[in-house]
């Protein structure tokens, strides 16, 4: 039986637990999903499979696996971590993978081969050969259901990922190697397409035909080279290119393969161009007196114009695209948290029409968008708790769910159906430092997943922490050591984020990001909701507790501001006010009853007094991109910048080093223990994005 599996399992269709691996397709599925993986990656898991329960040396997986290739451990590893996140496995408690400290790895289920006639239609209901039979008929009635709504049926309740026009159905791996590959571009023809992969300090942008295969190195940089596209006649390319001291815009001929400036832009890694469909535009994130706004370039007369510049400072206008017919420009609103579709007229002369469209109202977060027709948008969004694509009608605004979970910024060429997203696949791992001594940093909560936002509880037994471990960011909890880890608290359809201990360690309150804005829970110890903080407003976030367990601080969000307010708990009248005109993006508070903000526009970290309302920088210099990266202990600032990660008073003085491990992760990414010996610090491990290629099959409307 061995040996019949070591021939069969590169080429037959088998089972593994609960998964149905489909080596020739690339694809690993179960009853609510669907991936489709790296060949590389197929190949592995098949030679995993081929030698179940036997320990394989790392030496000996590169070799068979990546034989005639020159690989290093980190490929291996990153590897092993991609297959533990799409077959949902715990790396601490695993079911599929065990890894064996310095040796290698080990699978722990028995794979099963699939007859060639039950694996024939590996969709049809002879999977209940496989699955538990008797969901084959309740399957059946479901499909069928969906299959017989009218066209306009809305599929906002699908809960898995798999749609009748699914991106991922026949979705393709553009890009396969290690690392990341990003920020694509479609020629108008379809038959090319840029893309840039990151390289230490920097990316660089490739050019390749519209299949996977050879790809070339088009612009070479010496910094970050940011959001290729064509031209409408693909003689030439704009991009954005960032150094520290700037961002310009670049245009780069291909014949004579130079580059030239044209333009200054806003100098982050979110900042993109478009180019108009006749060619004489182009439109590009900069930054404006206040927030970030979008600018638009004549390129005939090489003068830019204005086209928006957000109210308040904590927005930014980026992700732009032209419509179709170049009427309308297209684009994102918001912050890190939570960014809405905006859309604009334009007017014969390049002129704005009418204020800006709001396009959504999900109060989540959206990571790209593109047109399909002059009447629907493609866009990609945690709508429902976890990054996926969505369709959007402009005329009624209704929502349609495609699929491709984890995808991102997807790009569509209206000629041939053509569809490419980028596939993220990150790993975010809390760090535990023990401060005073001479040990190295030591990981305390790791997954396959993402891990951030630690918190630790004031007796230090217990820490909080946020994880999208079950695919949608939910409250976990855990003794100190790491130990224990378990999901706490999630709301369906909703995103649970950013926790905070009462005094006595009897409450948590987090903030959840779902359809109808943030709100504030409080919740137990133990993650059981006591109630929703409904006097605190619409849009309220990022809360603390005051020492005196009496009061919350947070913040609030408005279409001008995002505005410092305090909130009573006490249940006589539940008195709440605002702190004075103060701008802030995040809020601590010292033991003693200082209060310390951060500021959407401003580089710093403040202190306000509550009675005065008297303000004053405590760490000038700290940068405002940083604004995750601090937090207040007892009477101690803990902030992180390039160097390292260092401690002062919040009165101010001089700040002392804690140590160079600094934070590479999104959202919050420190706590510290209460007693000031322990250090937490998240870090992404893992990092991968890949770009899909893939059709929507949809007729176009005019």
């Amino acid at each position: 039986m061995i040996d019949r599996l070591k021939t069969d399992l590169t080429r037959q269709v088998f089972q593994l637990g609960e998964w149905l691996i489909e080596p020739e397709l690339n694809r690993v599925s179960d009853q609510h999903q669907s991936h489709r993986l790296q060949p590389q990656l197929i190949q592995l898991l098949c030679y995993l499979a081929a030698h179940p329960l036997e320990m394989l040396s790392r030496e000996r997986l590169l070799s068979e696996v990546w034989e005639r290739e020159f690989v290093n451990d980190e490929v291996l590893s990153r590897s092993i971590a991609i297959l533990r996140q799409t077959l949902d496995d715990d790396a601490r408690q695993p079911s599929y993978i065990e890894t064996i400290p310095r040796k290698g790895y080990r699978l722990l289920q028995q794979p099963a081969l699939i007859s060639p006639a039950s694996a024939e239609h590996p969709a049809s209901s002879q999977r209940t050969n496989y699955w538990s039979a008797f969901l084959g008929l309740g399957l059946l009635a479901v499909l069928l259901f969906i299959w017989l709504q009218p066209s306009g049926f809305n599929s906002d309740q699908v809960s898995d990922n798999v749609t009748a026009n699914d991106p991922t159905r026949a979705a393709i791996n553009y890009t396969s190697q290690p690392g990341i590959e990003r920020s694509a571009d479609i020629s108008v023809d379809g038959r090319q397409l840029l893309y840039v992969r990151n390289k230490p300090g920097g990316s660089d942008i490739y050019l390749g035909d519209n299949q996977p295969g050879t790809h070339q190195l088009l612009i070479k940089g010496s910094g970050y080279l940011e959001s290729p596209v064509f031209s409408p006649d693909q003689a030439q390319v704009a991009y954005l290119y960032r150094q520290a001291d700037g961002c310009s815009v670049m245009l780069f001929t291909i014949q004579t393969r130079r580059s030239e400036p044209i333009g200054s832009c806003w100098n982050n890694p979110a900042t993109t161009i478009a180019w108009s469909h006749d060619g004489r535009r182009l439109v590009y994130s900069y930054d404006a007196p206040v927030g970030v706004g979008l600018a638009l370039l004549d390129l005939a007369s090489m003068q830019s114009k204005v086209l928006t510049h957000p109210d308040n400072p904590q927005h930014t206008d980026s992700g732009a695209r032209f419509s179709p017919d170049d009427r309308y420009v297209s684009f994102t609103r918001g912050n890190q948290i939570i960014r809405e579709l905006y859309q604009l007229e334009l007017n014969a002369a390049d002129g704005v029409l009418h204020a800006a469209r709001r396009l959504t109202f999900d109060q989540q977060l959206v990571n790209g968008h593109d047109w399909v027709d002059i009447h629907r948008l493609v866009y990609a969004s945690d709508k429902q708790a976890f990054q996926a694509l969505w369709l959007l009608r402009l005329d009624t605004l209704e929502v349609s769910y495609l699929g491709a979970r984890r995808a991102r910024n997807p790009v569509y060429n209206l000629r041939l159906n053509q569809l490419v997203y980028e596939q993220w696949q990150y790993q975010a791992n809390i760090w535990s430092l023990k401060l005073h001594s001479d040990s190295d940093p030591k990981p305390l909560i790791v997954s396959n997943r993402y891990d951030n936002q630690p918190v630790f509880s004031p007796d230090n037994s217990t820490l909080a922490f946020c994880s999208n471990r079950t695919g949608v960011d939910s409250l976990w909890l855990a003794n100190s050591n790491g130990s224990g880890a378990h999901i706490a608290y999630s709301v369906a359809d909703a995103r649970v984020a950013r926790p905070a201990w009462s005094p006595d360690g009897e409450r948590l309150i987090v903030s959840v990001y779902g359809e109808q804005g943030s709100q504030l829970h409080e919740l137990t110890s133990q993650g059981e909701l006591v109630r929703v903080i409904n006097w605190a407003g619409e849009h309220a976030y990022n809360a603390v507790y005051h020492p005196d367990g009496l009061r919350l601080l947070y913040i609030q969000d408005t279409p001008e501001t995002s505005e410092l307010w305090a909130a009573s708990l006490v249940a006589a009248g539940h008195a709440r006010r605002r702190i004075g005109t103060v701008s802030a993006n995040r809020v601590q508070v010292s033991r003693g009853g200082q209060v310390l903000y951060t500021r959407p526009a401003m580089d710093g970290i403040f202190s306000v007094q509550l009675d005065t309302l008297q303000q004053k920088p405590i760490v000038p210099g700290f940068s405002l991109d940083s604004w995750n990266h601090w937090l207040v202990v007892n009477e101690s600032i803990v902030y992180a910048d390039s160097r390292g990660i260092w401690k002062m008073a919040v009165t101010g003085g001089e700040p002392n080093q804690l140590t160079g491990f600094v934070p590479t992760a999104i959202g919050i990414t420190m706590a510290m223990s209460n007693d000031e010996q322990t250090l937490l610090v998240t870090r992404t491990d893992a990092a991968e994005i890949d770009l899909m290629l893939s059709q929507l099959l949809f007729a176009h409307q005019d």
